[in-house]
C-alpha cells in the first residue's frame, strides 16, 4: 500500500506545474485523462513487478522446503530416528499449506 501512495505521489510530482504541495488543486502538465491514463499505467506496472516478486519467492519457498524434504528423507532412510520423521512431517505441512495458499 506504501509503494502504491508513493508512485501516486511520485507521479502528481512528476506533472504538477506548481510543485508546491500547499493543499490547492494541483495543476497539472497534461490533460487530466492523459494523467489518469498515465497513473493507472504506471500503478499496473508497480502491481506487476510485485506479484511477479511474490511468485519467485513463493516458487523459491517451495523448492528449498523440497530439497529440505529429499535430504530429510534420505538420512531417515539411512537411520531411522523419531526427531528425523517428526521433522519430515514438518517440512510436508509446510509444503502442503504453500501449495494449497498457491492454489487459491
Amino acid at each position: 500500500m506504501a509503494e502504491i501512495k508513493k508512485c501516486i505521489s511520485d507521479t502528481v510530482n512528476q506533472y504538477n506545474l506548481s510543485n508546491t504541495n500547499t493543499g490547492e488543486e494541483t495543476e497539472l502538465s497534461v490533460n487530466p485523462h492523459i494523467f489518469w491514463e498515465l497513473l493507472k499505467c504506471t500503478i499496473r506496472g508497480k502491481t506487476i513487478s510485485y506479484t511477479s516478486y511474490l511468485k519467485k519467492k513463493s516458487q523459491r519457498e517451495e523448492s528449498e522446503l523440497e530439497q529440505q524434504l529429499n535430504i530429510s528423507q534420505n538420512r531417515y532412510a539411512l537411520h531411522p530416528d523419531q526427531e528425523l520423521k517428526t521433522e519430515i512431517q514438518n517440512i510436508e505441512e509446510s509444503l502442503k499449506t504453500l501449495r494449497e495458499k498457491k492454489m487459491e
